[in-house]
């Protein structure tokens, strides 16, 4: 004999679905990737061999690096809003070197 009052019961729902953080959620957002370049390119300012090639570059430089890298690892696109993208980027390096 069944018991009827347990015929009637849905299983449970799957779980929610969640799903996969990008790069960008993962390393820790924007707040990591600037604390990473500003490390990074402190780093560069003491190092002997790399110190001149970036000897003339700008205090925002490490900040603009952090936005590029933010939009690669599919974070927002400040850095193509803001900068032109790497097209631009690329094309003021050539012209530039």
């Amino acid at each position: 004999m069944t018991d009827t009052k347990f015929d009637t019961i849905a299983p449970p729902p799957p779980p929610p679905h969640r799903a996969v953080p990008s790069l960008f959620e993962w390393v820790g957002g924007m707040p990591a990737l600037e604390k990473l370049t500003a490390r990074f390119y402190d780093k560069v300012r003491d190092d002997e061999l790399l110190a001149p090639v970036f000897a003339q570059m700008s205090p925002e430089h490490p900040k603009h690096v952090a936005a590029f890298l933010a939009e690669v690892f599919r974070g927002p696109a400040t850095y193509t809003a803001e900068r032109g993208g790497m097209r631009r980027c690329c094309r003021a390096t050539w012209v530039a070197g």
